[in-house]
């Protein structure tokens, strides 16, 4: 990016201290700024004097930043950031790979967004609120219900179902059948649906993991993971590959309480 820009140092603290640079990386933090929520975007960013090494055990061998590590060496500049102080002086010895040291006596200075710096919300407006917070919160409990099933299946059996996500979609296409395809009201397609899969679940239990009780945890494990390629398959050829729309449970029609209508008198 310097060089592109033209711009002439002769080492990285140098160039991590010119405001041509700073300039730069505004930039490009006000155009990733542009794609994320008010609560993601960053509102102050600073240049480091190094860049950070692993022989320093600031990254892995992997190039992954060691976030308890940097906390702790950089304490007094992250502390200054969240802060508010301008100026935060450093007074610090760095090592080389060659094992020579150098000390490095500098002041950073932290920058903010111009456009959040500016930005300030109109009295009369009022914050609109995402039309995906909805589906989120949907798909986010669902997870949350998924994984506490693994938790309840695992503490009652000691053993990692990796069916289950396919028995769920047993009981959604087995229920979406008995909705769409039979015109079964739903008020009596999901009581049969749970009645189903009770039954399914037990016959699962007897005729196959029943038999492997004593045998090596790999093995039952390996028996469900069999048990989910099975179930894909065979839903594929059942219902097919294309999504279909589950019918709606709820009719959105309007409801009239009253209505009146006047006509003139006539003499």
């Amino acid at each position: 990016m310097a060089e592109k820009s033209r711009i002439s140092f002769t080492t990285y603290t140098d160039l991590a201290s010119r405001p041509e640079v700073y300039d730069l990386v505004r930039k490009e933090v006000e155009t990733v700024n542009a794609t994320l929520p008010s609560a993601q975007r960053i509102s102050r960013f600073l240049l480091l004097y190094k860049e950070l090494d692993a022989d320093d055990g600031e990254l892995t061998r992997t190039r992954k930043v060691r976030r308890s590590v940097i906390n702790e060496k950089y304490a007094d500049i992250i502390n200054g950031i969240y802060g508010g102080k301008r100026d935060i002086p450093v007074d610090t010895v760095i090592r080389f790979q060659d094992g020579t040291t150098q000390r490095i006596r500098t002041t950073l200075r932290w920058s903010i967004s111009r456009r959040l710096r500016r930005w300030r919300r109109p009295r009369n407006e009022h914050p609109v609120p995402d039309p995906a917070s909805g589906q989120r919160l949907v798909v986010g409990t669902l997870y949350g219900v998924v994984a506490m099933s693994f938790v309840l299946i695992y503490k009652a059996t000691q053993v990692v179902n990796f069916a289950q996500g396919e028995l769920l979609l047993i009981g959604a296409w087995v229920c979406w059948a008995l909705l769409a395809k039979y015109q079964v009201p739903f008020w009596l397609g999901m009581p049969l649906t749970l009645v189903f899969m009770f039954v399914f679940g037990i016959a699962i239990q007897i005729l196959i993991l029943r038999p492997m009780i004593g045998e090596p945890i790999i093995s039952v494990i390996m028996v469900t993971i069999g048990l989910s390629t099975v179930f894909q398959a065979a839903l594929k050829w059942i219902f097919g590959v294309n999504p279909q729309p589950f019918p709606r449970v709820f009719q959105a029609n309007p409801s009239v309480s009253s209505a009146c209508r006047s006509r003139p008198s006539m003499s």
